[in-house]
């Protein structure tokens, strides 16, 4: 094993996440088995040590084109056992990869109970415009959260499409129907 490999591996045992980052700031230098067998030890890595790894190397300043799709899949994989992997995903500027993902962001909007991560999902598909998640993002207007209510409101303003549209019309149809509804509905209609 090379030093790299076993610096990284004793890094990752000892949960010396700085270092572990130190090392993997010279990913870019090793040898494709040696960058394959770095990304098997962060797989092998607890949830707060995989988390911290895996956003340092989605970071636009350590992007490894050769490991790219890996490194994607690695955090996919992730998120389907802890949903908040799923965050690491939203800062990366291919929106491609995210549509990729939809199925799996429907299946964290309807199982997560954490709402910092659901807000935050809601925002990102927003902004995002991610138009697959729209029936799901309206199911949040009728949740008692005032906040993921809102973020749900804007997210389908955002989006912006006719789908969008038709689901704040038929929520202000309801007892939930409130400002924010009425004015996504007036914004939506005047664009």
């Amino acid at each position: 094993m090379s030093n790299f490999l076993s610096s990284l591996k004793a890094s990752i045992k000892t949960g010396k996440i700085r270092r572990a980052k130190e090392i993997l700031s010279t990913l870019k230098d090793c040898h494709s088995t040696e960058k394959e067998e770095a990304l098997e030890q962060i797989a092998l890595a607890s949830d707060k040590t995989a988390f911290e790894l895996l956003s340092f190397l989605t970071d636009a300043e350590n992007q490894d084109p050769e490991i790219h799709d890996r490194l994607i899949q690695l955090t996919i994989d992730r998120a389907h056992l802890n949903f908040k992997f799923i965050l690491i995903l939203f800062d990366t500027p291919d929106t491609a990869i995210l549509q990729h993902i939809t199925p799996l962001l429907k299946h964290i909007l309807s199982n997560e109970t954490d709402k910092n991560l659901l807000s935050r999902i809601l925002r990102t598909a927003g902004k995002r415009k991610l138009k697959k998640l729209v029936d799901d993002l309206a199911e949040f207007i009728f949740y008692d959260d005032v906040h993921l209510k809102l973020d749900a409101v804007n997210a389908l303003e955002r989006i912006g499409t006719p789908e969008a549209l038709e689901k704040l019309v038929q929520s202000s149809r309801t007892e939930k129907c409130d400002q924010d509804i009425l004015d996504a509905i007036q914004v939506l209609r005047n664009n």
